[in-house]
């Protein structure tokens, strides 16, 4: 609304327009009943200067609105920019061991702090998986490539691709601390992402 009553140019979710609607905004404060004042903006907005369609002749800042003086109501308030959308991938490696999988409890860095998922990691190579492999004692039987699935986080795209590598050796079936071997038909009340979840369902 207070971009149309003020001409303010530029997207709305802009930097630069965010910073002037803020600053119209506390010039306009009232200094008492700054409840009813907000309340009748938001009212305004949502009911009269709606961003299609707005009702001019119903409303009361009719004669100061600068946009409608100019006859450019269908101008502001621009468009808003549109996030660019990253696209990522990531490899989840599902370590199998006689009808079990390792998962592990993510640090306070990552993608999913605090939960517990598979190793993951955005470069994926033999080497990688030896490294990992090595430093949970394990030793690979085989491995095969489960379906790739598409899982989006607020501004990121990722393409999840599920390893499943099947071991032996002395670190199979081992708890350590923050590590768990859990049943493959196992309906854990860990707390885990939506695509941890999803890969353990298709595993049962």
């Amino acid at each position: 609304m207070l971009a149309r009553v003020f001409c303010v140019d530029g997207p709305a979710n802009s930097s630069a327009s965010t910073r002037q609607l803020w600053l119209l905004a506390e010039n306009l404060l009232p200094d008492a009943d700054i409840d009813s004042y907000t309340q009748g903006l938001m009212d305004l907005g949502a009911n009269v200067c709606t961003r299609r369609n707005p009702n001019c002749a119903e409303c009361p800042l009719m004669t100061t609105c600068q946009a409608r003086a100019n006859d450019m109501v269908d101008v502001y308030p621009a468009p808003s920019l549109k996030k660019s959308i990253k696209h990522k991938s990531i490899y989840m490696i599902v370590f199998v061991f006689k009808g079990q999988t390792l998962i592990i409890k993510n640090s306070g860095a990552g993608l999913w702090p605090g939960l517990w998922g598979f190793i993951d990691t955005e470069v994926y190579s033999k080497n990688t998986l030896d490294e990992f492999s090595k430093k949970f004692e394990l030793e690979i039987e085989s491995i095969s490539r489960l379906d790739t699935f598409r899982h989006r986080l607020t501004h990121i795209d990722y393409s999840v691709h599920p390893i499943r590598v099947n071991v032996s050796g002395s670190g199979a079936h081992e708890d350590r601390v923050g590590t768990r071997w859990i049943r493959l038909n196992d309906k854990t009340r860990l707390p885990v992402s939506v695509p941890v979840r999803r890969i353990l369902n298709s595993l049962c």
